[in-house]
């Protein structure tokens, strides 16, 4: 019998544990049972593997919600790898380039990957790999394990998808079999997955998100009002179509027409936007929401008089110091990228993004930039 296997200790992997526990017990090729790979860390005065073994529920990440009795736990990455003919990653963009080095020698070769991490990764340059630069994670999987990876991306929380929200998702697969496969593991009544081979341009939805909601943010502290927020959603898609098309050409055309811009149009793309843009409330997410919304209340603060001469870091410290918000993070990223082939001139809110976060100019600077914005041409 095929195994799945789930490797992420937070909400979101919490979730897909007892989501795939529920589905295989219909399915008779899939062992009923989930391993899930949970890395040794401290809750409390417990290790987080034995607090979930003995209490059932990931109180850490999100309490409240009991896991299913068909979950198997383990703190050990080698034997979750080795079983696995189905992975489904749900980790810290920051943390994956480790979990695969840590699986890399005992997958399968022909396992199924899914990757939910949205993000991009940053190599440094060292002794085993001297070009430094920015990838997708579905690229750090291929570099290390040697292994083609779908993606997942869309509007939707751990959190709401617990609680019966109804929810879509994005699925980026070559292989529509593969996809097939994945999305009998993973949808049922409340979580919808719609499939694409288009599977670049739903990993860079996921990532370039997150500037575009530091972005909104900006434009409710400077209270400019549902008009430029409207815009700052339209330009965006702009740029985030032209950054798919231009920036990761290497990966050739689908053999869908017209699939950007159609990709874009599904959750991982507008619908994403929505849900992040949309949010009113100055509080701040709990464990089991979309900590995406975290940029936006990081931009409502870059734009606060109050707040002008603290940085990016001193904002979020006096928020939550044990968290990071991607928008600045990803916004540097790609301005590197970008200023390295001369093209900020191409991408105005993704430059002006990342210049305002690092206080290079004012935030009342943000439509100015956007006056002569190549979508207008």
């Amino acid at each position: 019998m095929k195994q799945v296997c789930v490797l992420g200790c937070g909400a979101l992997g919490t979730v897909l544990c007892n989501l795939a526990a529920e589905k295989l017990s219909s399915l008779p090729e899939y062992n009923p049972k989930v391993l899930w790979y949970v890395r040794s860390e401290k809750y409390g005065e417990y290790d987080l593997s034995e607090h979930l073994k003995t209490c059932r529920e990931n109180n850490k990440y999100l309490p409240g919600v009991k896991i299913a009795e068909d979950v198997v736990i383990s703190d050990d990455p080698a034997v979750v790898a080795a079983a696995a003919d189905v992975i489904l990653l749900a980790y810290a963009t920051r943390h994956v380039t480790e979990i695969l080095e840590a699986i890399k020698s005992h997958v399968k070769k022909d396992v199924l990957f899914v990757s939910f991490s949205k993000g991009l990764v940053v190599r440094e340059a060292n002794k085993s790999f001297l070009q430094p630069g920015i990838w997708l994670v579905s690229e750090e999987i291929r570099r290390i394990t040697g292994l083609e990876s779908m993606v997942i991306s869309g509007a939707l929380t751990a959190r709401g998808l617990s609680n019966g929200e109804f929810c879509e998702v994005t699925l980026g697969a070559k292989s529509q079999k593969d996809a097939d496969e994945i999305k009998q593991i993973l949808q049922s009544d409340n979580l919808q997955l719609t499939w694409t081979d288009d599977v670049t341009t739903v990993e860079i939805c996921g990532a370039l998100k997150n500037i575009l909601s530091v972005a909104a943010g900006l434009v409710d502290g400077l209270k400019l009002g549902a008009n430029t927020k409207s815009a700052i959603i339209r330009l965006g898609l702009y740029e985030m179509g032209q950054y798919c098309r231009y920036m990761y050409g290497k990966y050739g055309a689908s053999r869908f027409p017209n699939t950007c811009e159609g990709t874009l149009l599904q959750s991982c793309g507008v619908s994403e936007l929505f849900k992040c843009m949309l949010r009113q409330s100055d509080l701040m997410p709990v464990v089991g929401d979309d900590w995406d919304l975290y940029n936006l209340i990081i931009g409502r603060m870059l734009a606060d008089p109050q707040y002008v001469k603290m940085t990016v870091e001193e904002i979020e410290n006096s928020l939550q110091p044990d968290f990071v918000a991607s928008g600045p993070d990803t916004a540097k990223k790609i301005y590197t990228q970008l200023s390295a082939v001369h093209l900020c001139e191409r991408y105005p809110l993704f430059t002006a993004v990342h210049l305002i976060c690092s206080r290079i100019i004012p935030a009342n600077m943000l439509i100015p930039m956007l006056r002569q914005h190549p979508a207008h041409l």
